[in-house]
């Protein structure tokens, strides 16, 4: 799926913007609904060259082993500064990771489980199959940081532990392909190549 910004009303009458998820046909988009998703390379194609709504880029649904931590609030985005709190998970879980559209923030993309517990807490997100929400994706790598997704439980453990804790939440079951779960792990892995592209 991609995502375009789009400002809304909240329930206190402000108003903000907000990054749903649209699909190749324009229309809006579910991350519970997988009926709703696409293959890596029709979003791309999309992307690209969009009919209809233009998206501001794409966006995909934690599935199989793969888990997107998500990181609000530690990123100066005019001077890349990282905040120490958030060196130390990017430095613990030690994967691919890249700078969220707002740039004042980071995305954690690595391969395991979360274990039971919370999924939010604060500026510390932690998603996986289980969570039925999609991160952005960007391709602005974090320099020092790997280019390629690694399999991290033992870490993932440990940041859960301490940034979640083990307050059990009411989790919601998924069951999804190895095929969509390949195809989450290229959006990731090319990342880097859709900025490219989008700069070129």
């Amino acid at each position: 799926m991609c995502w375009c910004y789009e400002l809304r009303q909240n329930n206190q009458g402000e108003w903000k913007w907000t990054k749903p998820p649209i699909q190749v046909n324009s229309r809006y988009a579910r991350s519970d609904l997988p009926r709703t998703w696409a293959t890596f390379e029709r979003v791309l194609e999309y992307y690209l060259y969009p009919i209809g709504t233009e998206p501001n880029g794409i966006g995909f649904r934690p599935t199989g082993d793969i888990i997107g931590s998500d990181l609000d609030h530690c990123r100066d985005s005019l001077t890349g500064v990282i905040d120490d709190w958030a060196l130390e998970i990017i430095r613990a879980i030690n994967s691919y990771t890249e700078i969220s559209p707002s740039g004042a923030g980071v995305r954690i993309f690595c391969y395991g489980k979360l274990p039971p517990g919370r999924r939010k807490n604060g500026n510390v997100e932690m998603y996986d199959e289980s969570s039925p929400k999609y991160l952005t994706i960007t391709g602005h790598h974090v320099p020092g940081t790997p280019r390629t997704l690694e399999r991290r439980q033992t870490e993932i453990e440990g940041v859960h532990a301490e940034h979640l804790g083990a307050q059990s939440d009411k989790p919601i079951n998924g069951n999804f392909s190895k095929t969509l779960g390949k195809m989450a792990w290229q959006l990731v892995e090319c990342g880097h190549a859709i900025d490219s592209a989008r700069d070129s």
